[in-house]
């Protein structure tokens, strides 16, 4: 079952979306650059959902939820039998990543969906799963 915390965080669907939780309420902006422009109280911790790849790590001082991602595959796959047949890489957000690090090309854009479906399918192996040739 989800905290309200969680769905609320989830059900974030702004790319760039930004919520504080400030007990017993939460705030929330569409986008970082409207609660950095005060839409949201200072008062709290922030929780900005942005997408990264998934083999990437975070520039400094953020940090990603990789860990958190790496424990829910090892629930879902790891036990003798998974809990299901499906995962699921989102590709469609190469485009919204701050622009440095955007591929500026077809190439790019293919070599980093390749590279985040591999590290995908190294988490997979490492778990005991059979790749499929």
């Amino acid at each position: 079952m989800r905290s309200p915390v969680s769905s609320l965080i989830l059900g974030a669907i702004a790319l760039t979306g930004t919520v504080l939780m400030a007990a017993p309420q939460a705030f929330a902006a569409d986008d970082l650059d409207s609660a950095l422009a005060g839409e949201l109280p200072g008062n709290g911790p922030w929780r900005v959902h942005f997408h990264s790849p998934l083999h990437a790590d975070a520039a400094s001082p953020l940090t990603t939820t990789r860990p958190v991602l790496t424990d829910t595959l090892d629930v879902l796959f790891g036990g003798s039998i998974a809990r299901t047949d499906h995962v699921e890489v989102e590709t469609y957000t190469w485009q919204v990543l701050p622009e440095g690090q955007r591929p500026t090309d077809d190439r790019g854009l293919v070599e980093g969906i390749a590279a985040e479906l591999d590290w995908m399918r190294r988490q997979l192996i490492q778990l005991d799963l059979q790749e499929v040739t």
